[in-house]
This record gives structure tokens, sequence and C-alpha cells, in this order.
């Protein structure tokens, strides 16, 4: 079995950095960390928070974007991030009867990978898929995982993880411990729901599969 996690969001909780940066890029923000994470986990991008609450205009919008993906993955702003709790105990109980893959959509693959390796993950996957902002994710997936079969999965927190896998044929799992609630991610028709990414095993994807597969034949 393949199992294709995403990163920010999914294997590491990222929310102190992308409020931080946020804050900083717009000073004038009143925001909470709980105001800008609700309006988040609702599905309201930074752009509609930009336009409907700080009447951005294109211009501004368009310098906050640059600033932005300038920023985002700089190393004063990664060491905000910390793993979910439980993930690490998680990937060790399920690394040996599964081939473990990270693919995120970060700019920077060299980035990525030092981050992994700092926070103590890099050890459980075969292989970091980055896009680089210039490939797509399935693009990634199909032309470096050779061996898909129709019982592997993405676990992913965003409706985009959930586009990707149903349009590489994978069964997808959405996870609620990241940047959208479960009430939005339900939208996309995932395989399966789960509250925390640490919660994920083996059996329940085999279970949730099998469940798939009768109630299609």
């Amino acid at each position: 079995m393949n199992i294709i996690f995403d990163l920010d969001g999914t294997l590491i909780d990222s929310r102190d950095r992308l409020y931080a940066l946020f804050s900083d890029l717009v000073p004038e923000s009143t925001l909470t960390f709980a105001d800008y994470w609700a309006a988040k986990r609702a599905g309201v991008s930074n752009i509609e928070l930009l336009t409907n609450n700080f009447k951005y205009t294109d211009g501004k919008l368009k310098s906050f974007h640059c600033k932005w993906m300038d920023q985002i993955e700089s190393v004063h702003y990664l060491d905000f991030d910390t793993v979910h709790v439980g993930i690490e105990k998680m990937l060790e109980s399920i690394s040996d009867t599964a081939n473990l893959f990270v693919c995120t959509a970060r700019q920077n693959r060299d980035v990525a990978i030092t981050q992994l390796n700092t926070l103590g993950l890099a050890k459980y996957f075969d292989m970091v898929l980055v896009t680089a902002q210039k490939v797509s994710k399935d693009q990634l997936i199909t032309k470096y995982i050779s061996s898909l079969s129709r019982s592997d999965w993405i676990i992913g927190d965003t409706a985009h993880d959930i586009k990707v896998g149903k349009l590489v044929g994978l069964n997808t799992c959405a996870v609620n411990n990241g940047f959208l609630s479960s009430d939005v991610l339900k939208r996309y028709a995932p395989s399966m729901v789960i509250e925390s990414v640490a919660s994920l095993a083996i059996s329940k994807l085999n279970e949730c599969f099998l469940q798939l597969h009768l109630s299609s034949s």
C-alpha cells in the first residue's frame, strides 16, 4: 500500500506560522489567532479576508501575495511550525506495512526536507515530492510513484488534496486537524474523514476501502 501525505496542516501544525506572517504583512489587522483561523477553516482565503475586511485594492493584493510567497518558507517563519501531537507514533506504526510519501506544494524542496529532518519525520518517508510551484501534485505522484493501485491513499487537509486524489484514482482521507473544518471538507466527498491524522491506522484504511469496493460493485 502507498500512502501519500500532504505536509502543512496535515503532518505539521503551521497555523502559528501563517497567522504570524499575515499579521506582519497586514499591520492594520486586529484579527486574533482565533478569528483568523475561524475564517480560514470556514474556507475563507487570505484574498477574501483582505478584500472584505480591509478593502485591499488589486495592487495591494498583488503586493501582499508577492511578499507572502517570498517569506512563507523563510527560516524565521518556519520556526513557528510544530509536529501535530501523535504524528511520529502514527508514522512509526504504519511504516512497516506501507510505503509512505510526502507530496507538498512547497516552493523549495531542500527547505522542506531540512525541516522534515529537523522535526524528526524524514526517516519515515520513501520520497518527498515538492511541486516547487512548477508542476502539479498529480503530475508528481504519477511520475514518481510507479506502483499506484486503487487501494492506495492520499491524506490531506484541503479540498485540493481531495481533488488530486480523485484525479489520480486514489482513495482520499481528509483530516480535521488542518486548515479546513470537517464540514467544509465533506463538501468535496472524500472517501473518509478523520478527526486527526494521528489516529490514522492501516486497519481503518483497509476497512474503508473494503466498504467502498463493496458499495460500488
